[in-house]
């Protein structure tokens, strides 16, 4: 299989119906104290890895079990580090984790489903049809917030946050 079929699928199974998350999920690592060293202890890492994931469906009848996702994409996201670096011992390492998920994005912040992007993402609520964040009528106003503009920078991520 291509890499481009490879993620075709990923994409595919990430906004269907099920949101499920990929079997080989796509995800983005950044290691801020290796450019701001007080990001962490002496000696240590801060590590930020962003998982993409569906937003929170109301099914009653198909329930999403964050907590299996959470634990499915820490395992995926490790062994693609370990195996792709030669890196081990990963998930021993970490010190502190914070793992944000729709459904706390949701709590914290009052995002509709938990998608940051506020929004359906269908054809009519993404690129040139994203509502604009100047008031049409009115001088001056903006619209800012979560909400006013998409960007897979960060909506429905996963951040499996640690120290190392």
């Amino acid at each position: 299989m291509s890499s481009w079929q490879k993620s075709t699928r990923r994409v595919s199974t990430l906004f269907s119906i099920a949101r499920q998350l990929p079997t080989e999920p796509s995800f983005s690592v950044n290691v801020p104290s290796r450019i701001d060293p007080t990001a962490a202890p002496d000696g240590k890492d801060a590590v930020v890895v962003l998982v993409p994931v569906g937003h929170i469906m109301d099914d009653p009848s198909n329930p999403q079990d964050w907590d299996s996702l959470v634990n499915r994409a820490r395992e995926a996201v490790s062994l693609t580090i370990e195996s792709r670096t030669g890196a081990t011992g990963l998930r021993e390492s970490i010190l502190h984790e914070s793992v944000e998920t729709p459904t706390s994005w949701k709590a914290k912040w009052n995002l509709d489903r938990g998608a940051s992007l506020g929004l359906s993402h269908s054809f009519f609520n993404v690129l040139s049809f994203w509502p604009k964040i100047k008031h049409p009528h009115i001088q001056g106003l903006y619209f800012v917030g979560a909400s006013t503009y998409a960007s897979m920078d960060w909506s429905r991520l996963l951040p499996l946050e640690g120290k190392l």
